[in-house]
């Protein structure tokens, strides 16, 4: 009677009291003790009292070691044990069941709890065993397919999916593999290698695309190996696969592959499609970073490509992101200047440039330093063009190359004021001093001097001419 008082308790999910009915059915030892002690073992693991549990279920196997309820009780020891993290116990308990009851009906299920726990404790090799002796000795029961999970996860763990795959092949009818499956299996070893940040993840990868070349997973396996060849510096191998992954129709990988192509299309040149990769990144990336650097990209292709009124409108949108760092305006506002500058607006580069030449220890601002002075020369504007000049001296730029087209811009002022003997000494010192040979600064150096030596030995001949007087008076 405490027994079913007991049941209907536990049926109603009361387990305090249906614990208290068992208890009492304990004390009586009249009949059904063992299940007693069972179902409140069972209910303790309800409660989450395990250790409760494990005290109620070795009273029973002490108890009663007759008792049908032997094997259910170290089963439920094994459980309990690995629940706890106590994984060597529960592995001794599901060894005891399977040596004094090896026709138990929970047999199978015990196989597969110790191929778990030999798992759980990363011996994946004695894992794969237990699972292989459920598969091969009850192909049809309920827990072949538990089994076969675990079988497959031990290979996953030990990179090993083609053994997993021959076992399974050698089955027949028994148990099979669907080729979806061997392709999402082979997917996932190369993955977790990659997640990993394993080396061996590269030649998995691309053991996979020769294996599934169409597989379901081509697309991540392309990806993934562009960022390994990128990561590694092989620009070649990595520009391939990020144009699989481009090739696509727009994805979850779509905005970073054309970020990356269209940098490795820019460094290597290639600015017309280094510019197309960039637009159809900003297309996509809608705002943030990832629109500032594609707008970037645009930005810098365009100019390369010398569009320089497409490289003003990308500049102009650069210009107004969110975030946008100094360097970056800097850059920015350098290629709109001289973006305007190339193209004859040169009253619109000038206020830009003047700020960027605030600061000639960059490049952009010894050049646009070079620049106000060019534009105030062309404007004949001789003294401030001059003062300017005088001023990046003093600055000690380290940009030799600007401070050069400097002094030659010096030496044509000095032409414009009459001073030749200036502009010839400046030219001179140019000439002694310069040290880069092929930059073009020494070429234009030497033109110049040999236009006002020409020019000198043109009046010294017109000095030395003789006069010739006519004496004689008309007739």
């Amino acid at each position: 009677a405490y027994n079913r008082l007991g049941d209907t308790y536990y049926l109603n999910r009361d387990y305090g009291a249906a614990i208290s009915n068992y208890d009492k059915s304990v004390r009586l030892n009249l009949y059904d003790a063992d299940y007693a002690l069972y179902q409140k073992a069972f209910c303790q693991g309800l409660q989450r009292d395990y250790a409760q549990k494990i005290s109620t279920l070795q009273s029973l196997v002490q108890a009663y070691p007759k008792s049908s309820y032997q094997d259910d009780a170290l089963f439920e020891l094994g459980r309990t044990f690995e629940r706890t993290n106590q994984p060597q116990v529960s592995i001794g308990h599901y060894k005891d069941l399977i040596s004094k009851y090896p026709q138990s009906n929970l047999l199978n299920k015990t196989l597969v709890q110790l191929g778990l726990a030999y798992y759980n404790i990363n011996d994946f090799q004695t894992s794969i065993g237990y699972y292989k002796q459920v598969i091969e000795r009850s192909p049809n029961s309920p827990e072949t397919q538990a089994a076969l999970i675990g079988l497959k996860n031990a290979h996953l763990e030990l990179n090993d999916v083609d053994a997993f795959i021959a076992y399974t092949s050698k089955l027949g009818n028994k148990v099979q593999v669907s080729v979806s499956e061997q392709d999402s299996l082979t997917y996932r070893a190369a993955e977790k290698l990659y997640m990993a940040q394993d080396k061996k993840a590269g030649p998995q990868l691309e053991r996979y695309l020769s294996q599934y070349p169409n597989g379901s997973f081509a697309l991540n396996s392309h990806f993934y190996l562009a960022e390994i060849y990128y990561n590694g510096g092989d620009a070649g191998k990595a520009l391939s696969h990020y144009e699989y992954v481009i090739s696509q129709p727009d994805n979850f990988f779509s905005e970073l592959a054309l970020a990356k192509a269209g940098g490795l299309y820019y460094n290597a040149k290639n600015y017309q499609q280094a510019l197309v990769s960039f637009e159809r990144a900003a297309r996509i990336s809608g705002s943030g970073s990832n629109s500032q650097n594609a707008l970037t990209g645009i930005m810098r292709s365009q100019y390369q490509l010398g569009n320089h009124p497409a490289a003003i409108e990308a500049a102009e949108r650069v210009l107004v992101t969110d975030k946008i760092s100094d360097i970056l305006r800097r850059e920015t506002n350098y290629l709109l200047a001289t973006s305007y500058y190339k193209t004859g607006a040169k009253d619109k580069a000038f206020p830009i440039l003047s700020k960027l030449a605030a600061e000639t220890n960059s490049a952009e601002g010894a050049e646009a330093k070079f620049l106000v002075a060019d534009i105030l020369f062309e404007k004949q504007r001789f003294k401030e063009a001059e003062n300017e000049i005088m001023d990046f001296i003093d600055k000690n730029s380290p940009h030799q190359f600007w401070l050069a087209k400097s002094f030659l811009l010096l030496s044509d002022i000095y032409l414009k004021n009459g001073d030749e003997f200036q502009a010839k000494h400046t030219l001179k010192s140019i000439e002694d001093n310069y040290p880069e040979q092929n930059d073009g600064i020494l070429q234009a150096t030497r033109q110049k001097l040999q236009l006002i030596e020409a020019n000198e030995a043109s009046q010294t001949k017109n000095q030395s001419k003789p006069l010739e007087i006519n004496l004689k008076g008309k007739k």
